[in-house]
């Protein structure tokens, strides 16, 4: 059974930290079949927990496969934008696959929040009700954080709704000294991504559950069958329960 969140014992001499990743899936000011659901997700990691090594082994394999170290970013892998622009599909699978061997190896735990884009016609109302469902998630795992001297936020996105969520459940719930909001340093960007990862496979699900799948979804994961046998079932291992 997965453990509720990856935590090392330490000397009460040493500050603890607990980073908060953030990733969002999604529009905030209007949607469309392609962007009917928004999804926000967080990844927990206990910075007592050292990730150093776990990259470098990724970034090996990278290198032994002959693969390019792109930064990983679900929509642009997906579709062939951005840094995967020219990339061939099946090089594009085999870089997934390596993500996702390395997510899996990270002492991470994650939660995500999805809500249906058409029951929130104004970004606000959606901002507001991830605000209260991130302060439920917060208060109800109160104890948990309040065992770290800092919580660490990170969120580079660009989505109001999202950052005003983040910072509104956060402030309310945790001191001001507690929450600091920090800009991502080298290493942490993996975790910001694992974030778009998660993000990536919980939309998944959903389009699945709801018949919803594409091509790309097809090719990439299968069925749906297979999607939760091979993909799905790997990632809820990561779930913070």
């Amino acid at each position: 059974m997965c453990p509720r969140f990856f935590h090392i014992e330490r000397s009460n001499a040493l500050p603890g930290i607990v980073s908060a990743f953030f990733d969002e899936s999604g529009q905030e000011n209007s949607y469309t079949a392609d962007t009917k659901y928004y999804l926000l997700t967080v990844v927990l990691h206990d910075q007592g927990n050292p990730i150093t090594d776990i990259i470098r082994q990724y970034e090996n394999d990278l290198a032994r496969a002959s693969l390019p170290d792109v930064p990983f970013h679900a929509y642009d892998l997906f579709h062939a934008r951005g840094d995967y622009h020219g990339i061939d599909f099946a090089t594009r699978k085999r870089l997934f696959a390596k993500f996702s061997g390395l997510v899996r190896r990270m002492p991470i735990t994650y939660k995500s929040f999805a809500y249906k884009r058409a029951e929130y016609q104004a970004s606000g109302a959606l901002s507001e009700r991830m605000r209260r469902d991130l302060a439920e998630f917060v208060r109800d795992n109160l104890a948990m954080f309040q065992t770290y001297d800092t919580v660490a936020i990170y969120y580079d996105g660009g989505q109001r709704a999202a950052r005003a969520a983040i910072h509104g459940a956060f402030d309310e719930m945790l001191s001001v000294n507690t929450a600091e909001y920090k800009n991502l340093r080298y290493q942490e960007r993996k975790l910001a991504q694992a974030a778009d990862f998660f993000c990536s496979i919980e939309l998944a699900a959903l389009r699945y559950a709801n018949h919803e799948e594409t091509s790309t979804y097809l090719k990439l994961f299968g069925g749906a069958r297979q999607f939760k046998a091979n993909h799905l079932k790997q990632v809820r291992r990561k779930l913070y329960q």
